[in-house]
């Protein structure tokens, strides 16, 4: 291997370090909805899309080394960490999306019981 080219592979494994060390954004700050959601009138969890987008956007830069490493003669060592990477921060991504996704599905469910609840006279009222 020439110098330069493991120089090059070097700097990308460097550069794949630093990209991994950071990866999972949503797999670690994103709260989906607790199990028993459906029972309270508030739900607190990450309705922001902004990690899942985030973690996306990384995925696919994660992306670009391997489509320039995969074709050189001795890239495939640097393309698979990168293709780890991707996994990784796609990964992320993916929960990231379905668990925001859920947690606005469910803070509409305990919107709408609210509503039903302020609108239903109560038992006391009646009488």
């Amino acid at each position: 291997m020439a110098a330069c080219d493991r120089r090059s592979a070097l700097a990308a494994l460097g550069l794949a370090c630093v990209c991994a060390c950071g990866a999972g954004c949503s797999a670690l700050a994103v709260a989906g909805p607790p199990a028993n959601a459906a029972t309270y009138d508030y739900v607190h969890c990450t309705s922001s899309r902004v990690l899942p987008v985030l973690d996306g956007v990384a995925a696919l830069a994660s992306a670009v080394p391997v489509a320039i490493f995969a074709p050189r003669r001795n890239g495939g060592p640097t393309a698979a960490v990168f293709s780890v990477v991707a996994v990784a921060y796609g990964a992320s991504a993916g929960y990231g999306f379905i668990a925001t996704a859920r947690c606005a599905d469910a803070q509409d469910e305990a919107e709408a019981r609210r509503r039903q609840r302020a609108s239903t006279p109560s038992q006391e009222a009646l009488q």
